[in-house]
């Protein structure tokens, strides 16, 4: 269960949480630091199984110009949640960072 949600019982819960909400708003800001060029998003989807709560959850990042491109990752909730209290938070961020990088290195710097 999510700290804060004592009643969690719907996958929509952790990945409408505060946390999940504030590493999309990380992702974004990422997005765009890439430069006014870019337009990109990021989100969550959740588990196949409605019946898991600890997911995995995938938190995809895609770019739609000038070059479509997408990636995902898989966080449990407890990913999820430690990423409000600092436990997790540098280990999304770096995969968030490594993954723009990457593109930045294919796409925007190649040109």
């Amino acid at each position: 269960m999510l700290k804060g949600y004592p009643m969690t019982v719907d996958p929509f819960d952790v990945i409408n949480s505060p946390n999940a909400r504030a590493i999309t708003v990380y992702c974004e800001a990422a997005l765009r630091a890439l430069g006014l060029t870019v337009a990109g998003e990021a989100g969550w989807g959740y588990p196949t199984s409605a019946q898991s709560l600890q997911g995995p959850y995938t938190f995809i990042i895609r770019i739609h110009r000038p070059h479509f491109w997408e990636t995902s990752h898989l966080y449990t909730s407890a990913d999820i949640e430690g990423y409000g209290a600092g436990a997790t938070t540098a280990a999304i961020q770096h995969d968030i960072h490594r993954d723009l990088k990457g593109y930045r290195r294919e796409y925007l710097e190649a040109c």
